[in-house]
């Protein structure tokens, strides 16, 4: 029995390290005032807007898009958000308690007495599947207490499993599994297959048992479905059904991934056999057969999400959780296959507890911490930035991390960037965003210039340039994502006078030189061109050219002149590379403006302080000296105007 604890102490340790660099994670984050990944805001508005009873799965005419994903996560975190207010620490904490949850339940699986009485064997295989799990936090970028659903849907399958180790189970045990299940099932979709597993393997041990609890969880799962149906007026289903279901499945990110949870786990190429010889010897437990089961329905749960188009990292989560215990129940049994000759069966699993401790000590991942881990410099500037969008008056809204205004007091209606994404995959018909935007009418839109172009377009038809953002922090994990880009309402536009619309082809007065300026204006929707959003009228000023290669043609346009009478100057710039409008005053360049969402075919408003110059002769250049690529400029609508 010593050298059982000897055993433990030594396996425990490696694990430990592992857990405890978890635990580390977690501690320099859960306060962390921003989107470690960029999907956590768009997570926590969806509780938000459960808290303050908004619509969630409603019409895409009503402008808003909810996450693609059942709505357990984020009901829970608006009930706990009622009690301690909602902020990123609460929900990442929430989070994390259900990691803890998986934790306990894998040393509860596994740490049983032995033969001989004593725990140590099964303290040890509980403390490496532990470590296991807490090893796989590479493997899916860090996303135990981050603020996402899949913790939460996976340790609930794993109570799920617990529940259905009873080999005759009373009503009120079936009653919490179906309940469980259910409540698994409308936090991640994909939790299916493992609740099927379970429900089959309830089944094969006792029919009677197997048959209410398939009823119970199809009466529960029907109910619910029945009322968010009813909430949402049919469009739950194509939400979270519908929609995804039309996203690409790309076969080489299948393989891709299995190569990824090859890597992650090589022992998983053995455990087949192994599962087969015991099998046939009959030396498999019912508890082995359950979570080696669990194991093997996990896979296809990790790997269909991570090849479709959209997946990501965090998807292999429910593999890292139960590849640790499936492993070591087939040790365990592998052990007791030796009945004759106890020693031999102890000894073998001492020498796989020993090759699994010492797996687990050359994954160390000490060196990422860093990676998962917000920098000083990210936190010094979420803290700028934070205080910044609080002090703006007027609403903001913020497609990238529509937490982040809320967190700052603002209550403007926010909309998902993500969400347009996915809606745009599935071929989603009738959003009507532009009607949402001006209901909310938030003062200020913040941009990290790499939003949906569905989206974007209906923003630069109300929004005009303020200012750039440099103080803002980037996501760490996943797509990396930092505001640069502040937009304000349109001002309105008293005594306004248009100067140049670009509907005459000819563009009498200017001036051109340069190849790229010949075609001169093009409509809306230009051949060989994405479609232009912003423009003002039937035409608009574009130096790309197709008779020149495209973006290869450089030139300059050079406007008639106007006396400035008001106070504003104003027009729509877009395009790409390093073009830009200058204003000359008096023979010498005032002001020149480059493009403000980059790289886009978006035309921005840019409203110009020219009251200095009031009463003076001004022309304008349009000059496109970039050969590409994205190398054109795009100019619309010249007007001036007074503010109010």
């Amino acid at each position: 029995m010593i050298l059982g604890w000897v055993l433990f102490a030594a396996c425990a340790a490696p694990a430990l390290r592992h857990l405890v660099l978890v635990v580390r994670l977690y501690l320099a984050r859960f306060d962390y005032p921003w989107d470690m990944e960029w999907l956590e805001g768009h997570a926590l508005y969806q509780a938000y807007r459960h808290m303050k009873g908004l619509s969630t799965y409603a019409p895409p005419a009503n402008g808003y898009l909810p996450l693609f994903h059942p709505p357990g996560y984020p009901l829970l975190l608006a009930g706990v958000g009622k009690v301690t207010g909602l902020t990123y620490g609460v929900a990442r904490s929430v989070t994390m308690a259900f990691f803890v949850l998986a934790m306990a339940l894998t040393v509860r699986v596994l740490a049983e007495r032995d033969e001989r009485g004593s725990r140590a064997l099964g303290l040890t295989a509980g403390a490496l599947a532990v470590g296991v799990a807490a090893a796989g936090t590479p493997l899916f970028e860090g996303f135990y207490d981050l603020v996402r659903e899949d913790c939460m849907a996976w340790a609930l399958c794993m109570v799920a499993a617990v529940l259905a180790e009873e080999r005759r189970p009373k009503v009120k045990r079936l009653l919490a599994l179906a309940a469980i299940s259910t409540i698994a099932i409308y936090t991640r979709l994909l939790t299916v297959f493992l609740i099927a597993w379970i429900h089959l393997f309830v089944l094969v041990r006792n029919r009677r048992a197997g048959t209410n609890l398939a009823l119970y969880t199809t009466a529960l799962s029907a109910v619910v479905l029945a009322a968010l149906q009813l909430k949402s007026k049919g469009w739950f289903w194509v939400y979270t059904i519908g929609l995804l279901g039309g996203h690409e499945v790309l076969r080489a990110r299948f393989i891709a991934g299995a190569w990824r949870l090859f890597d992650f786990a090589p022992y998983l190429a053995a455990m087949p056999v192994v599962f087969v010889a015991l099998a046939v010897r009959r030396r498999l437990s019912q508890r082995t057969m359950l979570w080696f089961g669990l194991l093997v329905a996990a896979i296809p749960a990790a790997l269909l999400p991570y090849a479709k188009v959209g997946g990501f990292a965090n998807d292999f989560m429910p593999f890292a959780l139960l590849t640790g215990p499936a492993a070591l129940l087939l040790a365990r049994d592998m052990g007791r296959a030796f009945e004759r000759h106890p020693r031999i069966g102890r000894g073998l699993r001492y020498v796989l507890f020993v090759a699994l401790a010492l797996f687990l000590a050359r994954r160390s991942w000490s060196h990422e911490l860093e990676k998962y881990t917000p920098t000083t410099e990210n936190r010094l500037r979420a803290i700028e930035t934070n205080a910044m969008i609080s002090k703006l008056e007027g609403g903001v809204i913020i497609p990238r991390h529509p937490f982040v205004p809320i967190q700052n007091g603002h209550d403007s209606p926010q909309y998902s960037d993500m969400t347009i994404l996915d809606a745009y995959w599935g071929g989603l018909p009738g959003l009507s965003l532009g009607p949402y935007l001006d209901r909310g009418r938030a003062r200020y839109a913040l941009l990290t210039r790499t939003e949906q172009i569905l989206g974007m377009r209906e923003i630069v038809a109300r929004y005009e340039y303020d200012r750039e953002i440099t103080s803002a922090p980037t996501t760490q994990i996943g797509e990396g994502s930092r505001l640069t880009l502040m937009l304000r309402w349109q001002d309105p536009e008293k005594n306004l006078r248009v100067l140049f619309d670009f509907e005459d082809p000819a563009l009498p007065g200017w001036l051109r030189s340069g190849g790229a300026w010949e075609t001169g204006t093009t409509t809306a929707n230009p051949q060989s061109q994405q479609p232009l959003h912003g423009v003002i009228g039937q035409r608009t000023a574009n130096s790309l050219d197709t008779r020149h290669g495209f973006d290869l043609a450089t030139g300059i346009l050079t406007s008639p002149t106007f006396t400035i009478d008001r106070d504003r100057l104003a027009f729509r710039i877009g395009g790409g590379g390093s073009v830009h409008v200058e204003l000359v005053v008096g023979g010498r360049v005032v002001t020149s403006q480059g493009i403000v969402y980059r790289n886009y075919e978006l035309l921005v408003k840019v409203a110009l302080n020219v009251e200095r110059w009031r009463g003076q002769t001004a022309f304008l250049r349009l000059i496109d000296n970039d050969a590409g690529p994205w190398g054109h400029l795009l100019v619309d609508h010249v007007v001036l105007y007074d503010r109010p």
